[in-house]
């Protein structure tokens, strides 16, 4: 037998581009890691600020329970006030750490 040369018909198909999909899809990457650290930086700022209101509000609300406490006469407002300022310091000294707390990862992460 003998083998015949037949030509085969090379169909070209159209190619897009490797170099310009990758350069576009880079481009689709390094956006949406832009608007994520955005988002992420935006929504820490907002928790800090809510956590730092806090602070203050309860940090002035244990000032004003242990100067009650130390005004008034009757047993039982000192020991409605006491109990006031130790929950309100307790409060104050868990919203105090958490805000050291962000404030070293943050200085870590850098």
């Amino acid at each position: 037998m003998v083998k015949k040369n037949i030509p085969k018909k090379v169909v070209k198909k159209a190619m897009p581009k490797k170099s310009i999909k990758k350069s576009a899809h880079k481009e689709k990457i390094v956006q949406k890691s832009i608007s994520k650290d955005v988002k992420i930086e935006n929504t820490l700022k907002k928790k800090m600020s809510i956590i730092t209101k806090n602070l203050i509000l309860f940090s002035i609300m244990f000032i004003f329970s242990v100067v009650l406490y130390i005004t008034s006469s009757t047993e039982i407002y000192e020991n409605l006030f006491i109990l006031l300022s130790i929950m309100f310091g307790f409060l104050t000294i868990t919203f105090l750490l958490i805000i050291l707390i962000s404030f070293f990862l943050r200085l870590f992460k850098k």
